[in-house]
């Protein structure tokens, strides 16, 4: 089962919120599009904005449904970093 999958079955019947740190793959924004384009989750991408949308016009990649956040200047990233840090133990939001 590869990573959509293994979200779409965790996210069935509870569309949330994710937060994708690794706004510059393309694997990633291809996921973040699905995950959108299914109705599953509303992706949050962790970078800069322009160099995101650029990175998703190079794969492809239909962004529009997402959010964008600056790690340089957005003042939820605080938060944004505790959930992820949460949901992995083995990260640190510090």
């Amino acid at each position: 089962m590869d990573i959509l999958e293994q979200f779409a079955a965790r996210l069935a019947g509870h569309k949330r919120t994710v937060a994708l740190p690794e706004s510059g793959d393309p694997r990633v924004l291809q996921a973040a599009a699905e995950l959108v384009a299914r109705g599953l989750a509303r992706p949050v991408l962790i970078g800069e904005p322009d160099a995101v949308r650029a990175s998703a016009a190079a794969a492809g990649a239909n962004i529009s449904g997402c959010w964008l956040r600056s790690p340089t200047t957005d003042p939820s990233l605080p938060r944004l970093a505790d959930a992820l840090a949460g949901a992995r133990p083995s990260l640190s939001s510090q």
